[in-house]
């Protein structure tokens, strides 16, 4: 239903973490399809990651046992109930400190997107993405907040991050 995806601008790093809302709207617990893997269990749902991320943690609605490295990702063959499940995963990707292109690969279609970037001096542009402005989350800086609408499994969500570049004048 809802995906968001919250950036933490650090020095070398940008820190991401990654929230979906899925519904099950049916009155039957979804137990995966295919193959039975290692976990003796079948695939529930696929993540994508990208090459370069590290430092992968996973935190409500994923539990290790139930997670495979897979290329690219990550599989998860915990069930789904009718109740649905939030899933949150976060993980680091290299910075820069100057322009960056942000890309995330949507692995499910998403009603509707968030994107909450948290950083000093951060200007952040998207072709995809309506700017809504500031949002105070109450951590005293606040989080520029991008949103997106009705996009499709396996659509790449971009967005340019930059920091200004502080141009002092010279008296000569």
């Amino acid at each position: 239903a809802t995906a968001h995806t919250i950036i933490k601008v650090g020095k070398d790093s940008l820190d991401i973490m990654v929230i979906y809302d899925f519904i099950n709207d049916s009155d039957r617990t979804y137990v995966g399809s295919g193959e039975i893997l290692t976990t003796g269990r079948r695939k529930t749902l696929t993540f994508s990651l990208p090459a370069d991320a590290t430092e992968i943690k996973f935190g409500d609605g994923l539990v290790e046992k139930y997670i495979i490295s897979s290329h690219g990702g990550f599989l998860d063959t915990m069930a789904i109930s009718p109740e649905g499940r939030e899933v949150v995963y976060a993980y680091k990707v290299p910075y820069s400190g100057g322009t960056d292109k942000f890309q995330q690969k949507l692995d499910y279609p998403v009603a509707q997107f968030g994107l909450l970037v948290q950083g000093e001096n951060i200007k952040i542009t998207s072709d995809q993405l309506v700017d809504q402005g500031p949002l105070d989350m109450g951590t005293g800086t606040p989080y520029l907040y991008l949103t997106g609408q009705n996009l499709a499994r396996g659509e790449t969500v971009s967005a340019t991050l930059s920091k200004p570049i502080n141009m002092k004048t010279v008296v000569i």
